[in-house]
C-alpha cells in the first residue's frame, strides 16, 4: 500500500500518470483505500510460495490489529493452544506411563528421553508463540516499548528473511518498519520510488484534524480499556522524545504512529505529494454525482482540483477500519490534553490549516501560543527559504557603536515559554514582510503568513500551464532529487528551522527553554560586548596615535624647510 495503482501504463500507452502512489499517513482512513483497490491480493500474486505464506499472515495480523489491540480470540491462538495441551498431555501423562527407565538399545539410548525433549521444546514454542502474537508483537506494545520494537524489527528483517515485505508494492514490513506508512521523504531516499517516478505518477496522501486523530490512536495503541486518555497522552509525549530533541524519523527510535503528518508529504517545508486531501471532506466524494450536487460546497476544498486518478480512487471509498468508541473524539478533551496534543503537532494544524479549537466544546480554550518551533517553521515557509544567518564576527565592523544593554538586547532576546507568541524582536529578519512597526515601543506584532503559502498544492491541471506553473514544477523535481539524496534519518523540515534559529547573529531572534542556557548565553554575550567595547577602544586610541604622528610628522618637515631656506 503505498502503491494503489500499478503498470497501468502498459494498458494506456506508456502514461504513468495513471499509476497512482498513497503515502499512508497512519489513522488517517488509508486501510480502507487499501481495501478497496484489492492491495493484498496484488501483492502476492507474482510471488513465490514462502514470500505469499508471509505477505498473506502480514495482513491477516493487520486486520486483526484494526479490531483489537490485544486479539486473544483469534484460530492462531486456537492452534497455540490445542499444541500446548496436547504436548503437556504427552509429555506428563502419556509418556511416563509408556516408558521404562531402563534403556532398550545396545547404544545406552531412550527413544522416550528424543521424546520428552520435543514435546518439551513444543510447549515452549507454542506457548512463547501464543503470548508473543496475543501481548507482545501487538501496535500498543511495538509501538511503545522500544526494546520490543526494535526485536520485531530485527525478527522481520533477519528472521524472517524479508518474507513479510512486497518492495513492488511497497507494503509488509522489514527493517525500516511497516512500509505502508513510509513517508514521502523515506521513499525517495531509500530507494522504493525513484525521483522521475514520483514526479510523473499520480500520488495522494490523506490527513486528519490532530484532535481526532489523536483520539484514533489513542484507541489503537492503548494498553486496554483501563488506560485513560490523559495518562496515554503523557506516555505518547514522552514516546515522542527521539522526534522532539533531535527530529529523529527512523523506526529505530521513532514509531510511525508519532511522527506527525507534515512530515509524510512534506521536504523542507515544501510539499513533496501531488494531492493532499483532508478526511472531513471525503465526503463529498462518496458519490460521482456528489461532485455535482455538492459544487458550490466543494469551493476552496482539498478535493475540488483533484487529478481524475486520484478522484476516481477516492470516489465511493469504504470506512471499514473504524473503532468503535463510547463517546464522540471531542469528549475525551479537558484543558490538559488538548494543550498538550496541540504541543504535539502543531506544524500540523498550521500546515493543513486546521483550527486549533474544538467547535464542539466552547467550554475550552484554545492553547496558548507560545513562540515555538512550530512558528519559526511557518515564517521559514512563508520566505521559502532556510538560509543561515551571518556569523556574528562578519559584521562588527559595520555596526555602529551601541551601549552593553542595546547591543545585547538586539542580539539576542532571552524570554521565558510563556512570552506570548505575537510578540517578536524588531530585528528578527524572518518576520519582517509581515509585522507592523509600533512606534516608540522597540516591537512588532506578527502577523501569521498566508494560509495558501503553508499549504502549497501541486494537484492543479497541467494542460495550460503558465511561466510561473512551469517554473513551480521545475522546482519540485528539483527538490524530489534532493529528497532522494538527503538522509531520511532526521527530519529536514526541523533540523533546518533549528539550524537557522540556534546559529543566531545580531538580527536573528532565538529560543532556548531551560534557565542555565539562557544564563549562559547572556554571559557569553556580556563578553562578546566587553569585546566590541575593547576593539572600539583600541581602534580609537590607533587613531588618535596616527593623528599625533601625522602631526609631528608634519611639524618636522616645517621646520626643515625653514632651515633650508
Amino acid at each position: 500500500m503505498p502503491w494503489l495503482e500499478k503498470d497501468q501504463h502498459e494498458n494506456n500507452n506508456g502514461d504513468i500518470s495513471k499509476n497512482l502512489l498513497f503515502i499512508h499517513v497512519p489513522r488517517c482512513g488509508g486501510t480502507s483505500l487499501m481495501k478497496s483497490h484489492n492491495v493484498p491480493y496484488k501483492a502476492t500474486q507474482h510471488s513465490s510460495y514462502c514470500h505469499k505464506l508471509g505477505m498473506q499472515i502480514f495482513f491477516h495480523r493487520y486486520k486483526l490489529l484494526e479490531s483489537a489491540n490485544f486479539p486473544l480470540w483469534t484460530w492462531g491462538n486456537a492452534v497455540c493452544v490445542l499444541m500446548v495441551a496436547t504436548n503437556t498431555y504427552a509429555r506428563f501423562v502419556y509418556l511416563p506411563k509408556h516408558t521404562t527407565d531402563t534403556p532398550t538399545n545396545t547404544d545406552n539410548t531412550d527413544p522416550a528421553v528424543l521424546l520428552k525433549a520435543v514435546t518439551s521444546f513444543a510447549i515452549v514454542f507454542f506457548l512463547s508463540l501464543f503470548l508473543g502474537l496475543t501481548y507482545v508483537f501487538v501496535a500498543p506494545t511495538i509501538g511503545r516499548i522500544l526494546y520490543v520494537r526494535r526485536l520485531f524489527l530485527l525478527l522481520v528483517e533477519y528472521g524472517l528473511m524479508g518474507a513479510m515485505e512486497s518492495l513492488d508494492y511497497l507494503t509488509g514490513t522489514n527493517i525500516h518498519g511497516y512500509l505502508p506508512h513510509l513517508t514521502a521523504h523515506k521513499m525517495l531516499h531509500y530507494g522504493y520510488v525513484a525521483p522521475q517516478e514520483m514526479e510523473h505518477v499520480a500520488s495522494l496522501a490523506i490527513v486528519r484534524n490532530p484532535y481526532s486523530r489523536m483520539v484514533s490512536i489513542y484507541m489503537y495503541n492503548r494498553f486496554g480499556a483501563k488506560e485513560t486518555f490523559k495518562s496515554f497522552l503523557y506516555s505518547w509525549y514522552k514516546n515522542m522524545h527521539y522526534y522532539r530533541e533531535s527530529g529523529e524519523m527512523e523506526e529505530w527510535y521513532t514509531p510511525c504512529h508519532v511522527i506527525p503528518q507534515f512530515e509524510y508529504t512534506h521536504f523542507e517545508g515544501s510539499q513533496l505529494v501531488q494531492s493532499i486531501v483532508k478526511q472531513e471532506e471525503l465526503k463529498y466524494l462518496k458519490h460521482r454525482q456528489d461532485l455535482d450536487v455538492h459544487a458550490n460546497e466543494i469551493e476552496d476544498t482539498t478535493v475540488q482540483h483533484l487529478p481524475q486518478t486520484v478522484k476516481d480512487a477516492l470516489l465511493g471509498m469504504p470506512h471499514a477500519n473504524k473503532r468503535n468508541t463510547s463517546k464522540p473524539w471531542y469528549d475525551y478533551y479537558d484543558q490538559d490534553t488538548l494543550n498538550l496534543t496541540y504541543e504535539m503537532y502543531q506544524i500540523d494544524f498550521e500546515i493543513f490549516e486546521y483550527p486549533k479549537s474544538i467547535k464542539e466544546r466552547p467550554d475550552l480554550s484554545p492553547p496558548l501560543v507560545s513562540e515555538s518551533l512550530a512558528q519559526s517553521v511557518s515564517r521559514s515557509m512563508a520566505n521559502g527559504t532556510y538560509t543561515p544567518p551571518p556569523k556574528i564576527t562578519s559584521s562588527r565592523k559595520q555596526e555602529p557603536k551601541q551601549s552593553k544593554e542595546k547591543c545585547r538586547r538586539e542580539s539576542i532576546e532571552l524570554f521565558d515559554l510563556s512570552t506570548p507568541a505575537n510578540t517578536i524582536s524588531t530585528a528578527a529578519p524572518v518576520a519582517a514582510a509581515t509585522t507592523n512597526t509600533k512606534e516608540g515601543g522597540g516591537g512588532a506584532l506578527l502577523s501569521p503568513p498566508p494560509p495558501a503559502i503553508l499549504f502549497e498544492s501541486f494537484s492543479r491541471d497541467t494542460s495550460n500551464e503558465d511561466v510561473s506553473t512551469k517554473q513551480q514544477r521545475r522546482r519540485r523535481s528539483s527538490l524530489l532529487l534532493k529528497s532522494a539524496n538527503v538522509s531520511a534519518r532526521h527530519s529536514s523540515m526541523l533540523m533546518s528551522v533549528r539550524n537557522s534559529t540556534t546559529r543566531t547573529s545580531g538580527s536573528t531572534r532565538s529560543i532556548f527553554n531551560d534557565s542555565f542556557t539562557r544564563s549562559l548565553l547572556a554571559t557569553e554575550l556580556t563578553k562578546l560586548v566587553d569585546d566590541d567595547d575593547e576593539d572600539n577602544t583600541v581602534t580609537d586610541h590607533d587613531d588618535v596615535n596616527d593623528d599625533d604622528d601625522d602631526h609631528t610628522t608634519e611639524n618636522h618637515n616645517r621646520n626643515t624647510n625653514k632651515k633650508m631656506d
